[in-house]
This record gives structure tokens, sequence and C-alpha cells, in this order.
């Protein structure tokens, strides 16, 4: 671009010397020549979204900063693949603005995807956005003003979250047998995820099956990993002395994992969600309907997370202790005062809040039979997939 410096003859002419230094002074103002400008100019602009998402997921897996676990990472590929990468993976990454994401966005739109989803793979290509950072100071290259209103962005409200009446827990208790009725069990006693509760071994049980350390889960290939969906999630949640007993009844004397195949490898949440609670579900909100004056209708999407609603919801309408409540649903605690709290620790105070809120569903009266063991021939095989 040009700029006036001086003129070329007459009075304010200036010397071959001051005009280049005048040159100079110009364009360092303009910051054409600093290394910002570089960055995005010429760093930023030779990145194409695709190059930079996968420079984002490496990043992102091996930083000692909140990392992104390793299990995560097929699901966001799925996500870039499926849908960012088609329409926004060959934009230089300068190009991937509003305007950009706001044409991804009507796609997933009339794909009918929820717009929690919608949400989720929006903040993916954000967070590509910004992981281009200047490797002098940190700072991102790109400062993004994201316009939800111009992108026309969903808004989460209302989203589908049903829990079952103590009956319906009562009813699918009584139609299950052997350890699908005791899964049943556990879930609405203990309010945790199917992930967690499929992990569960005997070695987990303390004070006499009353208090159950929940320290691993199943992950999406079906493995047991040591660790869970949150640092929040590793907890000890402590049973009913009703439910203890019932828990004792069936899996006392079983070594290892709780809830396994006849391989004696773990179950998968998604096959036990098909092949057991849909079908359940179905027969109970059945049984309840045929004794009911008024309408009962099974709820939409209702899956195992609804267990952990019905847990939630029946210690707030007991009213049990804040503190306690969080520890046992795996809750991070936000306040200073939930922080200070240290009742989590006092194991007796626990136990007896457990006792004193109860569970609200009716156990079997018949006596559980005893879980089955391991068969011998696979008790190697079920080691090796524990370790």
């Amino acid at each position: 671009m040009n700029e006036k410096i001086c003129p070329a003859s007459g009075p304010g002419k200036l010397t071959k010397p001051e005009i280049e230094r005048r040159a100079r002074e110009i364009v360092a103002s303009s910051g054409a020549n600093s290394e910002e400008h570089f960055n995005r100019a010429v760093v930023g602009a030779s990145l194409t979204f695709r190059e930079q998402s996968k420079v984002w997921l490496r990043q992102a897996t091996t930083r000692k900063r909140k990392p992104i676990r390793e299990t995560s990472v097929p699901t966001i590929q799925s996500a870039l693949d499926n849908w960012l990468l088609p329409d926004l993976g060959d934009l230089a990454l300068a190009d991937v603005d509003n305007a950009a994401v706001k044409v991804v966005i009507e796609k997933m739109y009339a794909a009918e995807l929820a717009p929690k989803t919608i949400v989720n793979y929006v903040q993916i290509v954000k967070s590509v956005v910004s992981s281009a950072c200047d490797p002098k100071n940190g700072e991102p290259i790109y400062q993004r003003k994201w316009n939800a209103e111009f992108m026309d962005m969903p808004e989460i409200k209302g989203q589908n979250q049903p829990c079952p009446s103590s009956a319906v827990v009562t009813t699918m208790i009584e139609l299950a047998e052997g350890w699908e009725q005791m899964l049943y069990i556990l879930l609405a006693a203990l309010g945790g995820r199917i992930s967690e509760v499929l992990a569960v071994e005997a070695k987990h049980f303390k004070n006499g099956f009353r208090t159950l350390g929940i320290e691993q889960q199943v992950n999406r290939f079906g493995e047991i990993v040591p660790y869970g969906k949150t640092d929040a999630s590793t907890r000890e949640v402590d049973l009913h002395p009703d439910i203890a007993a019932c828990v004792a009844g069936y899996f006392g004397g079983k070594t290892g994992l709780l809830f396994t195949s006849d391989k004696g490898t773990p179950r998968h949440p998604r096959n036990v969600a098909k092949r057991q609670l849909k079908p359940r579900l179905s027969e109970a909100y059945a049984a309840i309907q045929s004794v009911e004056a008024e309408e009962v209708v099974l709820p939409k999407g209702m899956a195992f997370h609804a267990f952990r609603r019905y847990r939630n919801t029946w210690l707030r309408r007991q009213r049990a202790q804040d503190d306690i409540l969080n520890y046992w649903m795996g809750h991070k605690p936000h306040t200073m005062t939930e922080l200070y709290s240290k009742l989590k620790d006092d194991v007796q105070a626990r136990l007896d809040e457990a006792e004193r809120v109860g569970y609200g569903f009716t156990l079997p009266t018949e006596e559980p039979e005893v879980a089955p063991s391991v068969p011998k021939n696979q008790e190697g095989e079920l080691e090796e997939v524990l370790a």
C-alpha cells in the first residue's frame, strides 16, 4: 500500500536516509513486520482445519493438564470425520469463522441431531481453531469472537431426562432374576453409572458389604480401565443394611468380577441395555399399566442413567446430607463450603445416613440364588482382562 511520506520537491522534502527511516517507522507502526502478523498471515494461512485438528487431538491426549483420555478419541474422530471435516477440512484455518460453522450447524439441524450433540461438535471446532498458538508466547493466532446468534446455535433446554418411579424399579426387580436382578438393585441403591457397576469386583466391598468402592469402569470397548468418568467418580458408596444383606447373599464367596459373561469377561453396557434393560422396561411398564386406572407410558429414551436420577431424587426427597449425597453420586464440589467439609471421610456418619435415608423400592421376598462362579478354564482369561 502507498503511504505519503514527504513532498517530492520543494519545502518539506526529506533526504533519502530520512525517507528510508520514515518508511521503516510506518511499516513498524502498522505491525506488518511483527511476529504476530507473520504467524497470522503466513503460518496460520498455510494450515488447514484438517491439519490443525490432527495437531490439536495429538496435543490434547499428551498434555499433562486436563488431557483427553485415549478412550474418547474415537468419539471425537467420528465427529470430525462425519460432520466437521467434510465442510471445514480443506479450509484454511483463517477462514474457519462464524459463517463457515453456520453452514455445518444447518446441516446438523437438517439431520436432526440433538441440540447437545450440535453444541459438543461446535466446541470441537472452537478448540481446534484456538489451539493454533504463537509458539513464542502461547497466545492464539486467531482471537475468534464466536457469535451464537449469527450461527443459530441451538439452546440446550428441556432435555429428555426420564426417571423411573419406585413402583417401576420394584416391578423391574420382581420380573428379573439372577445377575440381572442384582444389577437393578445395585443401580437403584447406589446411583452409580452402568459402566461403574459392571466393573465391580468382590474386593471392592468393605464393612460387611455396607460400603462399595468405585475405582474402575467398563469402557466403550468392553475393557476394564482403572479410572472413572471424572476425578470425582473415584469414591465409596454406602449401602442400607437390607441392600448389603441381599448383595452378600448373592455375591458372598465369589471372587473377581461380579457381573461377567459366560466366558468370564466383563459384560458390555451396550449389550446389557439391548438384551436385558429395554425388554425389561417394556415388560415392567406393561405390568403396571395392567393394574393402573390411568395410562402409564414408557418414557422415550429411558436408559441405565435413569437409575442414577432415581437415586439422586430419592436422596433429596429424604433430605440426605448434601456433602454425603454429592460424594455418593460422584459429583464434583463447587463451593468452598463443600470443599472444606470432610464429612465424606467419616465412614460411620455415612453408614448411619445410608441406613436413615433408605432406598425407596421393595426387595425380592425370596432368598437370592448364589451367583455362579467363573468357570475354572476361564479364570486365567478373566485375570488377563482385568490386568
